[in-house]
């Protein structure tokens, strides 16, 4: 099964969450090729969602802050659309993203799905399940 362009550039985000990697293990751990891998760090290291750093004659990949926290948002929409309960706790705290739309380091487009004012924690009602 195909993966859309989304679900990789998460996936990828996801492995580099915990430590960095270099290419070829993100590459081996995702089945990615070369090509495809580029072709997303060349969109994700300039938005500041992942850091590149070089030690010797290896690419290490590591994902920002910034870059975690799209990943949870990201997570839990796929949760909420699949009507499932959400992974992450949501916030309504979006300083960071607001600092990085400020200084131009984001592009509107790229959060043109993530719109800062309409994210809210789900309050259950009536004594229902909390979401």
């Amino acid at each position: 099964m195909r993966r859309s362009p989304e679900e990789v550039a998460a996936g990828i985000l996801r492995a580099c969450a915990r430590r960095s990697l270099t290419v070829s293990q993100v590459m081996l751990s995702l089945n990615l090729s070369h090509r495809t891998l580029k072709l997303h760090l060349d969109y994700l290291v300039p938005a500041d969602l992942l850091k590149c750093a070089e030690s010797g004659r290896k690419r290490l990949i590591r994902t920002t802050q910034l870059g975690t926290a799209v990943m949870q948002y990201y997570s839990n929409a796929v949760c909420l659309l699949r009507g499932k309960q959400i992974v992450y706790p949501l916030f309504t705290n979006f300083d960071l993203l607001r600092t990085y739309i400020a200084n131009d380091r984001l592009s509107t487009k790229m959060l043109s799905t993530v719109q800062a004012d309409s994210y809210h924690r789900i309050v259950p009602q009536n004594n229902e399940p909390e979401l």
